[in-house]
């Protein structure tokens, strides 16, 4: 993959690697990255950073504000190009923490902007993209209706993966992106 690497979180989420802008200020909801983002890795793709816990019994806007972390990349550079070839599976490596409970995400091209595809991934190991799931996070009840079409395999244009939060905080720590695999 040759696209741009981006990261995205929850309004209660931040990031201490990468930094934004000149001044390598954190990214929070305060401080927003529209400019420049500084990685800290020539090799990958780094995220450091801490998601807070959920309340106990959490309700859809707690969800809404405090989703977790995403870090990614798009399928091209300029943005806007796809895939464009069909495959079986997709391989994402990462190193550092947490090393699990991680959800690898897609985006079709044409599709709203937070409407994607996931499913749980161990880094290393092949997910077949027949099993990305718009509600992935329901396991085997996911709705069948919205699982990724394998007609749509080659307009992907984005592929990241995601630190949902939970009930308990997490520390993000240097979790690299190392490597994205389509086969």
């Amino acid at each position: 993959m040759t696209g741009f690497g981006w990261v995205a979180l929850g309004m209660l989420d931040k990031l201490t690697d990468p930094t934004c802008d000149t001044d390598k200020h954190a990214i929070d909801s305060a401080n927003a990255c529209t400019t420049t983002t500084n990685w800290s890795s020539s090799d990958a793709l780094c995220i450091t950073g801490m998601i807070p816990a959920l309340p106990e019994t959490p309700l859809q806007s707690d969800y809404d504000n405090n989703w977790g972390i995403q870090i990614g990349v798009n399928t091209s550079e300029p943005p806007g190009l796809t895939l464009g070839k069909t495959y079986a599976s997709i391989t994402i490596t990462v190193a550092g923490t947490p090393s699990d409970a991680l959800r690898a995400e897609v985006h079709v091209k044409g599709e709203p902007a937070g409407q994607t595809y996931c499913a749980q991934m161990t880094s290393g190991q092949a997910i077949q993209l027949s099993s990305f799931n718009q509600e992935c996070w329901n396991g085997d009840s996911a709705d069948a209706a919205k699982a990724l079409s394998m007609d749509n395999i080659q307009n992907i244009d984005k592929v990241g993966i995601q630190i949902s939060s939970t009930q308990s905080d997490i520390t993000v720590d240097n979790l690299c992106l190392q490597s994205i695999v389509f086969q």
